[in-house]
């Protein structure tokens, strides 16, 4: 079951044309760890975090907006 943040994120990464596998290989974590950070919001770490600003190319609070 998905579930909103990690539909959001989802429509977030089709927009920006990104692939759930590239944004994993961005943050040097495997696929399950994604989808488990995605699944509990709040185990993404600080550092994936501005990570993954860099590779969706938004500013990281508008990161929290998108999805939260």
């Amino acid at each position: 079951l998905m579930t909103e943040i990690h539909f959001k994120f989802i429509n977030l990464i089709k927009d920006k044309k990104i692939t759930k596998k590239a944004i994993a290989l961005g943050l040097g974590i495997t696929m399950p760890t994604l989808n488990a950070r995605l699944e509990n919001p709040t185990g993404f770490k600080l550092g994936e975090i501005h990570k993954l600003r860099t590779i969706l190319n938004v500013k990281t609070l508008s990161i929290y907006e998108e999805l939260f």
